[in-house]
């Protein structure tokens, strides 16, 4: 009947599955709940149930439905909001991950020539000069100085 645990868990499950699931298996999922409700009264009327009268199953079919929607509205809203509030983070996210690729390369690279800083260069070479000793291969460095180079900045 109505009062069966399966039947009042369904508006739990429609708001789950608002959550949960592709716009169109939600809707799959609340016009099934809506047929179950149907039938459920239609047995009920059709005499499996003799206590309750056809007037007394209609109106719980009605507040069934009734209630089914309102949940399935209301997860319908929470869905919208949820899925509003992941897209604005996501979009955060990507503009700071965005900024710290930024922040990184200005801060590792000379901003005129784009070239990488000395700091950043001497923690390169740390590093190749460190895995080459870790795996005992050899190494060649080749330094090239530029003179007179502030003047070639500036004219």
């Amino acid at each position: 009947g109505f009062n069966s645990s399966a039947v009042l868990g369904v508006p739990v499950l429609l708001v789950a599955a608002s959550i949960l699931c592709r716009r169109d298996h939600f809707i799959v999922l609340f016009v099934l709940s809506l047929v179950l409700t149907g039938m459920v009264g239609g047995a009920r009327m059709g005499g499996e149930d003799v206590l309750a009268s056809q007037a007394t199953v209609l109106n719980q079919v009605l507040a069934v439905a009734v209630v089914l929607t309102t949940f399935a509205l209301v997860g319908w809203a929470l869905a919208e909001d949820i899925q509003t509030s992941l897209d604005a983070a996501a979009q955060e996210n990507a503009s700071h991950r965005i900024t710290q690729q930024r922040l990184y390369h200005l801060s590792t690279h000379d901003e005129l020539t784009g070239l990488t800083s000395r700091s950043h260069t001497r923690v390169m070479i740390e590093n190749i000069l460190g895995a080459c000793a870790e795996e005992r291969k050899q190494v060649a460095i080749m330094f090239l100085q530029i003179n007179n180079l502030n003047s070639l900045r500036y004219s």
